[in-house]
């Protein structure tokens, strides 16, 4: 499946170990659409509020299929932000190093990178086990029924969900409310994170040739995008470090509980784990 972007970004192609023909598909850019042959040292520009790559895998006398694709973690290095999308084609290997490329762009103060694993869960679970700072109960469920089964979650449910506690009745059908109950576990929400530190505020965009903005294959078109990235990295003298920092919400609702709710909660929590409940990454979801 495809991988969405947003941005700027140069799309290498690092390395090709396949018998297939590989190219890579750049759709929805402002810039940079197209299709690429999987050549080492083709380069792309590409920018956009938000557009896609795909790359995709010919067998003989076969139509193109895409391929498989996984992103690899962001790194920052020498003012760039970095990450590779390995593929795996339709032979008979799974070894996701058919065709990979490099995406990378210039780092600036006024940039933001999310990356994330997207996962599901299965098994006797009664909230999404993925969590510590908060028990995240995923619907089909009752309130009533939470509250009968777990007395003590009834009164933290009542403060943090009132317009939910209400008699018994039909529902109609389907039923209308799909959100979850989300309650805070008093635990704080640590994530550690990267904070850009540029001399300038944006990219240099002016400092695009217009060999770039056209999306370039050739080797001499490729080289090119070496000295705009130099010049960008050169002009913003970004550098980055890590922190870490409570990613709860400023109102999480947690103001509304009490230490002897957090002390039910963290019982029930630790009980329920003990059930069995598998959690595993979600195989096509970037």
């Amino acid at each position: 499946m495809a991988i969405t972007m947003q941005g700027s970004w140069t799309i290498r192609v690092a390395s090709k170990n396949a018998a297939f023909a590989q190219h890579f598909v750049v759709t929805g850019a402002d810039v940079g659409n197209g299709t690429y042959d999987g050549v080492v040292g083709t380069a792309v520009f590409a920018s956009g509020a938000q557009w896609s790559i795909n790359i995709q895998n010919q067998a003989p006398a076969q139509p193109w299929r895409d391929s498989a694709q996984r992103i690899t973690f962001p790194t920052v290095s020498g003012g760039l932000v970095r990450f590779d999308i390995d593929s795996n084609d339709s032979g008979p290997d799974a070894d996701y190093d058919d065709l990979v490329l490099t995406c990378s762009m210039p780092a600036t103060a006024s940039d933001y990178l999310v990356y994330g694993t997207v996962k599901t869960y299965s098994g006797r679970c009664l909230f999404n086990p993925c969590r510590d700072d908060y028990v995240v109960i995923d619907p089909p469920f009752s309130v009533l029924n939470l509250c009968t089964r777990f007395p003590e979650l009834c009164g933290p449910l009542t403060r943090l969900y009132p317009e939910r506690i209400v008699k018994p009745r039909p529902l109609p059908d389907p039923p209308p409310d799909v959100r979850p109950l989300v309650i805070p576990t008093g635990a704080p929400s640590l994530r550690t994170g990267v904070v850009f530190q540029s001399r300038l505020g944006s990219m240099p965009m002016g400092a695009v040739p217009r060999a770039e903005a056209k999306g370039a294959r050739k080797g001499t078109e490729a080289a090119s995008f070496e000295r705009f990235e130099a010049e960008a990295v050169e002009r913003l003298q970004t550098s980055a470090r890590m922190v870490t920092f409570n990613a709860a919400p400023a109102r999480a609702g947690a103001d509304l509980l009490t230490a002897a709710d957090f002390r039910a909660i963290a019982a029930i929590r630790d009980g329920i784990l003990r059930f069995h409940c598998d959690s595993a990454v979600a195989p096509g979801l970037l």
